[in-house]
């Protein structure tokens, strides 16, 4: 149950974070899509998305685990 607590926080730790950079960039709208600022939270968005995706498989398989 700790751990699955832990993964919860993690991925709502994740979340916020791709939030929080989406709306960043609201700041650069009119800043050409080249910019290597720009560039790097496109990319920090990616990572933040992928681990994403890698938490909340991790929670699901804790889960299914649980039910057996």
């Amino acid at each position: 149950q700790n751990e699955q607590f832990f993964i919860s926080k993690k991925i709502e730790e994740s979340k916020n974070e791709i939030r929080q950079l989406e709306n960043n960039l609201g700041f650069f709208q009119n800043v050409d899509s080249n910019n290597p600022l720009v560039k790097d939270v496109h990319s920090n968005i990616a990572r933040h998305k992928e681990q994403l995706d890698v938490w909340k498989a991790k929670l699901s398989k804790i889960r299914a685990a649980r039910q057996y």
